[in-house]
């Protein structure tokens, strides 16, 4: 039986914004990640720019490595380096059909519109069984495509600030960022060179959480705290928590519009969902070198938690005061409080999060199992190889090596890698055909195997399958941009 799921912004009218961007990715990325585009029909020539040149033919037999976001815009990531460039302009919707048992519709944010095939303007059929089809009545949204190296300096891309979300956006960054503006702190939030992704919706939203005026001067600064503008230090928590809440409920479900420039701190709340909870920050303690806290982090990232890290173990203490054992009587890291939920063993912590958020978990219990398994084996026997060979090579200095523990450590992560290699001969990721949190304690496994032991032999499946993680934008930043230390 087929499945209709349409994935749109909530609201029909408003230009979406960051939250419901994300809600549209979070719900292509399980039929689209990994997929083969089988074929490619493109119905018209533009839609607010025109579509690339030979743009269906481009796209067929492309393999879509990642599917990630960057402020508004949609990219996917395909094989052969290049990346498309996807914006959903003012009623832009993609729609998958595709084979559910039992019927099964995955997804709730969706209009009937969507369903219009008038405005259907691009049809992908995916090796996963989906059919994508973006609809647009408006054609204000856009496809463009781009060589994955020039990404980053994307007329589109280039003078994006930061994202809302994690440890960039602070008080601290935003001082900096306001310095001297004279502009109202409305239009200081709505600078996408500062911030990316903040639009009319969410930024009167978090002046209301916050109780700032949105014609206070930017670069206003408050008596009691000369070196920082109080506006900053409230207004990027509120922005934060705003945006949080937004993703959990799927974007803006409008209950009452901001009048004109939202020119009272008092304007009514405008994020409603009657089953939003409140949200806390999720805390995570570790430093950014440890492999288990890049696990942790890295999780995090994809699934787009807000959260705040704090820098704790070897150089930085704190894991053996009291107040840390309480949290984790290991003395070790990571540790994460989340909600009230306090949580050690990074493995463990990753599989929390990606069940709590419905995200990175397959469905089927028996692939949530071999989850399990294979993120235990990796402790286990991967581990247990690369560890030793990471000490020993890393962490000790030459004279004071155990070469022959050394090499028997080498002799055992080569085994071990043959095993992953058998099993990723069978499908794309660890787990199936879709990046899964399975796949993250292996791939900051396998760069140190590769980095330490390069007189390994060739293993084919595990450079495929290690060339589509390393492409991850979350992976870049939490694992492969850290040297080993």
């Amino acid at each position: 039986m087929w499945g209709l799921v349409s994935l749109s912004p909530r609201h029909p009218v408003a230009m979406p914004e960051l939250p419901e961007v994300e809600t549209v990715r979070r719900g292509l990325q399980p039929v689209m990640e990994g997929a083969t585009i089988l074929a490619a029909e493109v119905r018209r020539a533009d839609l607010r720019f025109p579509f690339p040149e030979r743009f269906a033919e481009r796209l067929t037999g492309r393999r879509v490595v990642g599917l990630g976001r960057r402020s508004k815009y949609l990219l996917a990531d395909l094989d052969g380096d290049e990346v498309v460039i996807m914006h959903l302009g003012m009623s832009g919707s993609f729609r998958i059909a595709r084979a559910a048992p039992g019927g099964e519709v995955v997804g709730e944010y969706h209009h009937e519109r969507s369903r219009d095939a008038a405005h259907d303007h691009v049809v992908l059929t995916l090796s996963s069984g989906a059919t994508v089809t973006y609809n647009d009545p408006r054609r204000f949204g856009f496809m463009l495509m781009t060589d994955r190296a020039a990404l980053a300096g994307h007329p589109l891309i280039a003078r994006l600030g930061i994202e809302p979300t994690g440890n960039d956006l602070s008080a601290g960054h935003l001082a900096v960022a306001f310095r001297g503006k004279a502009a109202p702190l409305k239009a200081a939030l709505l600078d996408q060179s500062i911030i990316a992704g903040l639009g009319n919706i969410y930024v009167c939203e978090a002046l209301h959480r916050a109780g700032l005026s949105p014609q206070r001067a930017a670069a206003r600064r408050c008596a009691t705290m000369p070196s920082l503008p109080a506006s900053s230090a409230i207004s990027s928590t509120a922005s934060m928590s705003t945006i949080a809440k937004a993703r959990l409920a799927g974007g803006a479900a409008i209950g009452t519009l901001c009048a004109g420039s939202c020119s009272r701190a008092a304007q009514p709340s405008i994020v409603r969902r009657a089953n939003a909870k409140g949200m806390t920050m999720l805390k995570v303690w570790g430093r950014r070198n440890s492999s288990n806290v890049q696990k942790v982090m890295w999780c995090i990232a994809e699934i787009g938690i807000p959260h705040q890290r704090i820098d704790a173990g070897r150089e930085f203490g704190i894991v053996g005061e009291p107040a840390y054992k309480a949290l984790n009587p290991n003395s070790k890291i990571p540790t994460i409080e989340d909600e009230g939920v306090v949580l050690w063993e990074s493995n463990a912590i990753c599989r929390h999060l990606a069940r709590k958020h419905g995200r990175l978990m397959p469905r089927a219990l028996a692939d949530q199992a071999r989850v399990d398994m294979w993120m235990d084996w990796q402790q286990t026997e991967l581990g247990q190889g690369i560890g030793p060979v990471f000490i020993g090579l890393v962490r000790t200095p030459p004279e004071q090596r155990d070469n022959a523990a050394i090499d028997r450590a080498k002799k055992a992560a080569i085994a071990s890698m043959a095993i992953l290699d058998a099993e990723l001969g069978q499908h794309l990721f660890v787990v199936g055909n879709t990046f899964a949190v399975a796949d993250i304690p292996f791939g900051i496994m396998v760069l140190r195997f590769k980095t330490l032991i390069p007189e390994s032999p060739a293993y084919a499946n595990v450079d495929r399958w290690y060339a589509a993680i390393s492409a991850r934008p979350a992976f870049q930043e939490h694992v492969s941009s850290i040297p080993l230390t």
